[in-house]
């Protein structure tokens, strides 16, 4: 039955009446005049409607509070590790000679200038597949994703150092930002095949999908160009000409990890994030720490107490922060302590083997990254607090499954990157464009190439160099 507009008009005003009445007695209760006990229902429905409504716009406004929050943890932290790319410059540099400080600065910089493009006109559609060149993206995710390729190629830059032709190399990087390192994105934290193995690949941070994917194409990069001219012969040529920039570097990418794991959560808007991220703060601390102990004790024991090779303990720290790297959000400290120790024995036995094998590897990165990475996935396997091998035989359970898992997952990344980056410098080489002649590695890629001296205490060092290449016949065919 339908209501006439008198009707209308006064059920109206009684709604409203109710509403003032409703407000007048919440005025009481708060000025402490009558009990809350003693409200009328008029009450109860005016607070369970408001809160209701509170409620609702709560929800209608949850992205706009959270997303701001998220934002911004995301791109400090992103910034950190922006500034690896500092970390990874001055440890390069300081390991090469003073010939070659410019290019190694350069390649640097050259990774994140064409990384910035490879990731804007395909890398991320292959990752995630969203094309920021022409759908609408969270930019601050495409910056994250950015500064994590960054690093993967830059592990190459180091490796192949002071002998490979700088156009070359920019095929290299780009390579590895556009495509390989996209592709090891999307096998793990896009929903690839590697992230629905059961139980799911664990690599929170990284180890296999940027370590072991920079570590394997830069096995394979350096073994492909070949060791520098007189490396086996006179290695005391070689020598890092400045070790406080190789310790300087050191710290700053130890700070850099503090961006890179803590801020892969993605986010810092619920209480986990919260704990995830401080977990991987800690666990990263002590992992890296416990690696550096180790390898120096190392040293004093082998040496009777009298020595700490410098180069050997630097590398250990960087060995310990890349390990933890895949398991630092679920980690104990024993774990932490355990993965580090790890990383120490498994740096010196990779660093080893790949000095026996003749490959000159300048910063030492395909053990460093590549066999460590490998290491720090296979430890998730076991020291997973739920799923770990090791975690569970302590219990009386044995369990293999994740372990397997991280396995086939690591070998997968690794030859990812070793794999494409063998067959690229194969065909680059076959064009006798992937190393520089053996005058441009004399003279140096910094006077050759950018026509600039890094150093004007070393000209006439270099000048000497020079006038001794100008009388052979084959330099002055060059010119």
């Amino acid at each position: 039955m339908s209501m006439d507009s008198t009707s209308i008009e006064v059920l109206r005003k009684i709604a409203n009446l109710t509403t003032r009445v409703a407000s007048f007695e919440y005025e009481l209760i708060e000025g402490g005049l009558i009990e809350v006990s003693h409200e009328s229902d008029f009450l109860l429905g005016h607070r369970l409607a408001a809160a209701e409504s509170e409620l609702e716009k709560l929800k209608e406004q949850g992205d706009t509070n959270l997303l701001p929050m998220d934002a911004s943890w995301v791109l400090t932290c992103a910034t950190l590790v922006f500034m690896m790319q500092l970390g990874f410059a001055q440890l390069e540099l300081g390991t090469c000679r003073p010939k070659n400080v410019i290019a190694t600065y350069m390649k640097n910089i050259i990774d994140f200038v064409l990384g910035a493009f490879c990731t804007l006109f395909g890398g991320y559609a292959i990752a995630y597949p969203q094309r920021p060149i022409i759908d609408a993206i969270e930019a601050w995710k495409f910056f994250f994703h950015l500064v994590f390729q960054a690093t993967a190629s830059t592990i190459v830059s180091g490796a192949m150092a002071e002998r490979t032709d700088i156009r070359a190399y920019i095929v290299i990087t780009a390579t590895v930002s556009g495509l390989l390192y996209s592709l090891s994105v999307r096998w793990t934290w896009g929903g690839g095949w590697i992230s629905q193995m059961d139980p799911p690949f664990h690599d929170f941070a990284g180890s296999g999908v940027v370590h072991c994917l920079g570590g394997g194409a830069a096995f394979a990069g350096s073994y492909m160009v070949g060791p520098r001219i007189g490396r086996w012969t006179n290695p005391a040529e070689f020598a890092p000409h400045s070790v406080p920039q190789v310790l300087s570097g050191v710290l700053l990418l130890w700070v850099g990890w503090y961006g890179f794991n803590p801020g892969s959560t993605g986010s810092m808007s619920s209480v986990a994030d919260a704990l995830a991220a401080s977990n991987a703060a800690m666990t990263t601390t002590i992992s890296a720490a416990a690696s550096g102990l180790v390898v120096m004790t190392y040293h004093l024991v082998s040496t009777g107490g009298r020595h700490i090779f410098v180069m050997s303990f630097a590398n250990g720290v960087l060995s310990g922060l890349v390990a933890v790297t895949a398991g630092c959000d679920v980690y104990s400290p024993w774990a932490a302590i355990a993965v580090g120790c790890g990383a120490a024995a498994v740096y010196t036995c990779a660093n080893s083997f790949v000095r026996s094998l003749r490959i000159d590897d300048v910063v030492d990165a395909a053990s460093v990254h590549g066999a460590v990475g490998c290491w720090g996935c296979i430890a998730v396997g076991l020291f997973h607090p739920d799923l770990g091998f090791i975690t569970n035989a302590m219990e009386g359970e044995f369990t293999t499954d994740l372990l397997v898992t991280q396995i086939r997952g690591a070998a997968s990344l690794l030859m990812l990157g070793c794999v494409p980056i063998f067959i690229l410098c194969n065909m680059l080489k076959g064009l006798n464009f992937l190393r520089t002649s053996e005058a441009e590695e004399i003279m140096g890629l910094d006077l050759w190439f950018f026509q600039l001296r890094a150093y004007a205490v070393y000209r006439s060092v270099v000048d000497k160099e020079i006038q001794k290449m100008r009388r052979e016949p084959t330099f002055k065919d060059l010119e």
